[in-house]
C-alpha cells in the first residue's frame, strides 16, 4: 500500500482572478463561426541548486486553440501544444440536450483540484504548477456540470475517466469515477470550499484520491490552500 499527500498555501497580493481552467470552451450557442486562438509564454530558466544545468531562454507554452459550435446544443473545443513535439491537449464535445447540465465527452480538465481545475496557467500566482501526480488533470471521459449553481451557492462536476492522463490508454478494463462539489455561500464573497474525490483500479491496486482547498479572494489579495492525498494498494480496497 501506497500513501502519498500533497499540501499547498498560497497567499498572493495580486488582483484576486479566478477563471476556470477551460481555455478552448465553446462559444455562445448562438455563434455559428469557427473561433481560432493561442497564446505564447516565454521565459528564462535556471536552477540554483544544479551546476551541471545549463541556463536557458525558452518557450514555455505555445498553444494553439480552437471552437465552435455545430447546432445551438452541440459544441466541440480543441487545443495543442507546439512547444516541440506537437500534443494533443483539448479535444472535446459539449452537448446542452439536458436542461440546467453541461455534458463534456472527450480529452479534456478533470474536475479535480483548485489549482488544476479552477485556475488557469494564464492566471496562476506562480510560473509554474506543482509538481506531483497525486492530483487528476486531463484525460479522457465524461464530465457533467450543472450550468447555475442550486441555490445560488452549490455546484458539482461529476465525471468517468481512464484514470491515465492525457493521451494515454486505459491500461484496464475499469474506469475511474470522480466528483468535484464547491460551495461558495453568498453571505461570504470572495469565499469558495472545495471537495474532491476519485476512486478507481488500477494495475498496482485500487486507487482512491480524496482533497479538499479553500479560497478567499478580496479586492487586491487571495489566500488558498489545498490538500490532496493518495492511497494505492490493497489495503485501500
Amino acid at each position: 500500500m501506497q500513501i502519498r499527500a500533497l499540501f499547498a498555501l498560497l497567499l498572493v497580493c495580486l488582483p484576486s482572478v479566478v477563471v476556470a481552467q477551460e481555455p478552448t470552451a465553446p462559444p455562445p450557442e448562438t455563434d455559428r463561426q469557427i473561433h481560432l486562438g493561442g497564446y505564447i509564454q516565454y521565459d528564462f530558466l535556471m536552477r540554483l541548486d544544479d551546476d551541471t544545468d545549463a541556463a536557458t531562454f525558452r518557450f514555455r507554452r505555445v498553444r494553439l486553440q480552437g471552437s465552435g459550435n455545430l447546432t445551438d446544443k452541440i459544441g466541440w473545443a480543441a487545443s495543442i501544444e507546439v512547444t516541440s513535439t506537437p500534443v494533443l491537449r483539448d479535444a472535446f464535445v459539449t452537448l446542452k440536450h439536458i436542461p440546467g447540465a453541461t455534458l463534456r465527452v472527450g480529452q479534456l480538465v478533470m474536475p479535480y483540484g483548485m489549482e488544476q481545475y479552477v485556475f488557469s496557467s494564464n492566471t496562476l500566482e506562480f510560473t509554474e504548477r506543482a509538481t506531483t501526480d497525486v492530483i487528476a488533470s486531463r484525460d479522457a471521459g465524461i464530465v457533467v456540470s450543472n450550468d447555475r449553481r442550486f441555490f445560488g451557492w452549490f455546484s458539482n462536476a461529476p465525471a468517468v475517466t481512464n484514470g491515465t492522463r492525457q493521451n494515454v490508454a486505459d491500461n484496464n478494463n475499469d474506469k475511474d469515477g470522480m466528483v468535484r462539489l464547491t460551495a461558495t455561500p453568498g453571505r461570504l464573497p470572495g469565499f469558495s470550499l472545495g471537495v474532491n474525490g476519485m476512486r478507481g483500479a488500477q494495475p498496482d491496486g485500487m486507487r482512491t484520491r480524496v482533497g479538499a482547498d479553500v479560497s478567499y479572494a478580496r479586492r487586491l489579495r487571495r489566500i488558498a490552500a489545498e490538500l490532496d492525498t493518495e492511497q494505492t494498494g490493497e489495503g485501500s480496497e
